[in-house]
């Protein structure tokens, strides 16, 4: 379900607390399959149950607190996890809330998918232009949340600064055999490397669920429907920000300069005509009004009749 020019308002609501990579990771997943499904929406991030607290993973820009104005001032509130309270309500122009099936676990399950094939691409050039990645090699993700794998040969373990696993890893696996995503790497780069993965070895579900291929065409289905509530809204409120399709105001326009021309040429034409029929007269009127005329009106008259007696 697309529809490029409309600009619904969209509230992302992810859990807040110290789980960083919960709230960080959601977002920018949730996010993403919205701006998939209507690429001019403006997504604002928000938080429910905990402080807004800022990490590496959304470059310390700590989204706000959800509040009843949000209600109001949004089309749609897309709620991560539906144990998150929403203040407002929805009567009185207040938007509609939609709860993602399987909480954050299940939008994470996304990643693979949301954002489109470029822009994975692109993520995945990057990583491994910083040596973040390798770059012929397969990789696995370890967070250290579990037993430490043995490498099969060719395989290079991943794993994020941010988990607080780095050290083990190297220590266990040999700094040959290993790329570390620093601190500063942030919730796309988190999600490249770990949906590109062979595989996971750790105990974070959200890491689990990115790396793990899983059906998620109910999960599809439930964002196209809350993207319809959205534009809907956004329609019933006059549509705010609307932006007319470009295609025929450009085809207008180029119609509009051409009649402008062609309207300038027809005029110029008409203005010399008229400065020729007007020096023609001027020409004519001195001639009329000269003497020598005068002096020949018999002659010129009798010429003419003696032609016209011819039949000449």
């Amino acid at each position: 379900m697309t529809e490029p020019l409309a600009r619904p308002r969209v509230g992302i609501v992810v859990p807040g607390g110290d789980d960083a990579w919960a709230a960080a990771v959601a977002a920018r997943v949730a996010t993403l399959a919205v701006l998939d499904r209507l690429p001019r929406a403006r997504v604002s991030v928000l938080v429910a149950g905990g402080a807004a607290a800022g990490s590496a993973l959304d470059a310390g820009r700590p989204p706000a607190v959800v509040r009843a104005e949000d209600r109001r001032r949004c089309d749609l509130l897309l709620r991560a996890d539906a144990g998150l309270a929403v203040p407002g309500r929805t009567a009185g122009g207040g938007c509609p809330v939609v709860d993602v099936d399987g909480g954050v676990k299940s939008v994470a399950a996304l990643a693979r998918t949301a954002g489109g094939e470029e822009l994975r691409s692109n993520r995945l050039a990057t990583l491994r232009l910083l040596d973040w990645l390798p770059v012929d090699s397969p990789h696995v993700v370890v967070d250290g949340g579990g037993a430490l794998p043995d490498l099969r040969d060719g395989e290079v373990a991943v794993v994020a600064e941010c988990t607080g696993a780095a050290d083990a890893v190297l220590a266990h696996l040999g700094a040959e055999r290993c790329r570390v995503l620093p601190v500063h790497a942030g919730a796309d780069e988190v999600i490249a490397a770990a949906a590109s993965a062979l595989g996971y070895e750790g105990g974070h579900p959200l890491l689990a669920a990115i790396a793990t291929p899983g059906d998620t065409a109910s999960l599809e289905a439930a964002l196209d429907g809350a993207c319809r509530a959205a534009v809907e809204c956004w329609r019933g409120r006059g549509a705010p920000g609307a932006i007319p399709d470009a295609r025929p105001a450009r085809r207008l326009g180029t119609q509009h300069a051409a009649l402008r021309v062609a309207l300038r040429m027809e005029e110029r034409e008409r203005e010399a005509a008229e400065q020729r029929a007007a020096a023609a007269e001027t020409a004519a009127q001195l001639v009329i009004g000269s003497r020598t005329w005068r002096y020949t009106e018999r002659a010129r008259d009798a010429y003419h009749a003696a032609r016209r007696r011819l039949g000449r």
